[in-house]
């Protein structure tokens, strides 16, 4: 597990505080409940996709495609890797889109996988 830093705002300025864990997989507009369990098995099952066609190295690489940088609060540039690049559900990073088609042009085991967590929904 990564360590990431967060930013909080008090009366005397900004102050780091250390946590453990990762959005990697944050829906767009963070709602919680089922649609936000539905997109994390969503996201876990592309890098499923992945790792099944190209292995360890090909799901870090496909985290890296996916990296890209917001503006934070009080201008602060944060570097993600969300599977999403906008506030819409439908604005997936192309990184996303590239292995949906993928496993949709594969067919067999890849092709049944992403019809499995719906996948195609988003093409």
């Amino acid at each position: 597990m990564r360590v990431e830093w967060v930013f909080q705002h008090n009366s005397v300025g900004l102050k780091a505080l250390n946590y453990m864990g990762t959005n990697d997989y944050a829906q767009p507009g963070m709602n919680n409940g089922r649609s936000y369990d539905v997109w994390v098995m969503g996201c876990i099952g592309c890098e499923i996709l992945v790792w099944l066609k190209h292995g360890v190295a090909g799901v870090r690489q496909f985290r890296n495609n996916r990296r890209h940088v917001e503006g934070g609060p009080w201008r602060v540039k944060m570097i993600v890797y969300n599977f999403h690049c906008g506030e819409d559900i439908d604005d997936l990073q192309p990184a996303v889109r590239d292995v949906l088609l993928e496993a949709k042009n594969d067919g067999g085991l890849l092709r049944g996988i992403a019809e499995l967590f719906g996948g195609y929904a988003y093409l």
